[in-house]
């Protein structure tokens, strides 16, 4: 099986025995033998992170336009928090307010799972298989193919085979890719690897039969995994670990700071009549329709038809994520059995609502 990764600028190799790092004896005996590749670091602050933060007045004057009467001036300030790189620990800081109005509150809580969902991830530029002789014991990442017009192209060579990830040894081939993805672009990470020994007209020097390789020691400046996302579908190929992680962090930030839903919309004029046929005739769902992310969407794909909002990728991305978080919720196994079977109806709406 094969993985891709994108590898950033400035990488120098090195090859020397002597510039391998020797692991610390905590580190083997953590590793070696464990259950499941290495822990995706956690993003998503508890409240007793919190206690410090100090809020830009910027982000606090966006935030308190969320709820702007003007609906114009609530998207402006929405998309602005959206497309900025925002401190997820400022948007709790914010979340954890007890005095936001429920609209402030919602569009915040999007703005926070976005920001969860697309943090920017490191990546190599590599293609890759995995290669271990022994369970339970270390394995290596064999290079199969560099991605062309890649930096990491200029540094690493197709059979290379990486032993060693910021001092770690490989368990897993999700062991690199969590390391990877969850570091930053332009952050470094130390590789070390094996390499094929070649003569000096180029041909494999063998011993015993066997190629031979010598050691290489090498840093790496991480490009963006931005550049493997699929114009098409959005996602990030390989997503692996770090984006469960994300996703799973976007669901306990929406269980831990979603709105209650308390008053249902009120609806006029013809609208409100078709709505009274369809319930007395069992056509429509009351409890669904009343459900926040519902409304929302109800609402937004009426001024799109109204021409007053552009659908574009972007917000049907913002969608795909809010109907996805709805629908692992309604699998949590904690919530109550009305609770789920609401969530999977709500899920079902979205998803009439989503379709082009």
């Amino acid at each position: 099986m094969t993985a891709a990764l994108v590898a950033g600028l400035g990488a120098t190799a090195v090859p020397a025995a002597a510039q391998i790092p020797t692991l610390p004896d905590l580190d083997r005996k953590e590793l070696r033998g464990r259950v499941g590749p290495l822990a995706v670091p956690r993003i998503l602050p508890s409240p007793e992170e919190l206690r410090d933060v100090e809020i830009d007045p910027e982000l606090r004057r966006l935030v308190d336009q969320l709820d702007d009467p003007s609906f114009d001036r609530r998207e402006e300030a929405t998309l602005q928090l959206l497309s900025e790189p925002l401190d997820v620990r400022d948007l709790c800081s914010l979340l954890e307010e007890p005095e936001l109005s429920a609209e402030r509150r919602y569009r915040l809580l999007d703005v926070l799972r976005w920001q969860l969902r697309s943090r920017p991830r490191g990546a190599l530029g590599i293609q890759m298989m995995w290669r271990q002789n022994t369970p339970n014991e270390p394995g290596a990442v064999e290079i199969v193919r560099l991605l062309p017009g890649l930096p990491a192209e200029q540094v690493l060579l197709p059979g290379d085979k990486i032993t060693h990830v910021d001092g770690h040894e490989l368990f897993y081939q999700d062991d690199l890719i969590v390391i990877v993805q969850s570091k930053k672009p332009g952050e470094a990470v130390r590789l070390n690897l094996l390499r094929q020994r070649r003569d000096t007209e180029g041909n494999l020097v063998t011993v015993d039969g066997r190629v031979a390789y010598d050691p290489v020691a090498t840093e790496l400046g991480l490009g963006s995994a931005e550049k493997l996302r699929d114009p098409e579908t959005g996602i990030i190929t390989p997503a692996g670990a770090v984006d469960e992680e994300r996703v799973k962090e976007a669901l306990i930030a929406s269980w831990r700071y979603a709105p209650q839903a308390h008053a249902v919309e009120v609806i006029t004029g013809r609208d409100a009549d078709l709505l009274a046929r369809q319930t007395r005739e069992g056509t429509v769902d009351a409890e669904v329709e009343s459900h926040p992310e519902i409304q929302a969407l109800r609402m937004e794909r009426s001024l799109i038809d109204r021409g007053q909002l552009r659908l574009n990728i972007e917000r049907r991305r913002r969608w795909q994520l809010r109907l996805e978080d709805v629908l692992r919720r309604a699998e949590d196994p904690t919530a109550t059995v009305e609770e789920r079977r609401l969530l999977e109806r709500v899920g079902e709406r979205m998803e009439e609502l989503i379709r082009p």
